[in-house]
């Protein structure tokens, strides 16, 4: 049934029959370029030129896109191409509502397997770093919505998933539909205005910071910096929202601050100590400390009569330049954390 009254419009026979046509002219292009024809011979050419994902992209997805109205009208830029993340790398296309990106977008060469690991993890990690609502992963027939901000596998991040070679134009229009910047616009506002209401609980609460968080753009950078340090790239682990696992098989935990001042303090339990890197970013992401987890162990668990099971310690920037790590009763002198300390960009 449909639910969203404000979306009949896509519903109505000019839009349909447009995007009938669009449709069947993805399903003939594909039939043009299946597995026999991926290449084809210019006239007068001896070499054949050979059909590449800019080009099926620009064919097969964009007019889709415009069609749900991203990058027409007086807001042209509400469809980026090649877009640049945080942390590097460019997603084939960005729906942008003001300064945000509501989804990412990446395109295949049509008959690709879509449900590789590897494709889904680069779909989902454009979302992901782009800080982005929704990823989109098509090859021009098969179109697959997934959810960036749920902290688990990709693969169960699925929303929703059309095939236009087995569905029909209401189907698809209904799919598409969920996706248009009109319905965006209404529920996924700009940062300016996002970010109104929450600034105002902040005022309230006077004196204290806003926590460091997984989405913002600092704490990207840090991703980026450990993977240069540790030469490794970092996957998302069912673990934990903020638990990393390394090619090699590596454990990274982030811990994220809060406190005051110069002053970081972090929530740490025994879980915690069992992964191989504790990296603790500060509150405002300007600098963080890599540490190897059997270091903070080894002072954690050395005095621990009453078998604590979680730890609140705090990092304390002195002038001299030195970081003291303190336990809620001492300061441990030993544990020099100056050495560790890692900023955002540097390896």
């Amino acid at each position: 049934m449909w639910q969203d009254r404000r979306e009949k419009r896509y519903m109505d026979g000019g839009k349909l029959e447009e995007l009938d046509r669009l449709i069947r002219a993805n399903l003939d292009y594909a039939a043009a370029h299946d597995r026999r024809g991926m290449t084809v011979r210019p006239p007068g050419k001896r070499k054949t030129q050979t059909l590449n994902e800019p080009q099926a992209s620009m064919v097969m997805v964009e007019p889709l896109l415009r069609w749900l109205g991203w990058g027409k009208g007086d807001r042209p830029d509400s469809l980026w191409r090649e877009y640049v993340l945080p942390r590097g790398g460019r997603a084939d296309y960005a729906c942008r509502v003001g300064d945000r990106v509501f989804m990412t977008v990446e395109c295949k060469l049509p008959g690709a397997n879509l449900r590789d690991e590897n494709t889904t993890w680069q779909a989902c990690g454009y979302g992901f770093f782009a800080s982005a609502r929704f990823a989109l992963l098509t090859d021009g027939l098969t179109w697959i919505v997934y959810r960036t901000n749920v902290e688990q596998d990709p693969r169960g991040k699925l929303v929703r998933k059309i095939d236009l070679r087995k569905s029909s134009s209401r189907e698809a229009a209904a799919f598409f539909s969920f996706l248009s910047m009109a319905r965006a616009e209404r529920n996924f506002p700009s940062r300016t205005a996002a970010s109104s209401q929450r600034n105002r609980k902040v005022s309230r609460r006077t004196g204290k910071r806003r926590r460091a968080s997984l989405s913002c753009p600092e704490f990207a950078r840090h991703l980026q910096s450990v993977e240069k340090q540790m030469g490794e790239r970092l996957l998302r682990s069912e673990a934990g929202r903020n638990a990393f696992t390394t090619a090699s098989g590596k454990r990274v935990r982030f811990c994220l601050s809060s406190g005051k001042g110069d002053v970081a303090m972090f929530n740490i339990g025994v879980g915690h100590l069992d992964d191989q890197v504790i990296v603790l970013v500060d509150r405002a992401a300007d600098r963080s400390w890599i540490v190897p987890a059997d270091y903070l162990a080894g002072y954690l668990l050395r005095d621990n009569p009453r078998g604590k099971s979680a730890w609140t310690p705090r990092v304390v920037c002195g002038p001299d330049g030195e970081d003291a790590l303190w336990t809620n009763l001492s300061r441990l002198d030993a544990l020099n954390l100056t050495v560790h300390r890692h900023s955002p960009g540097h390896a």
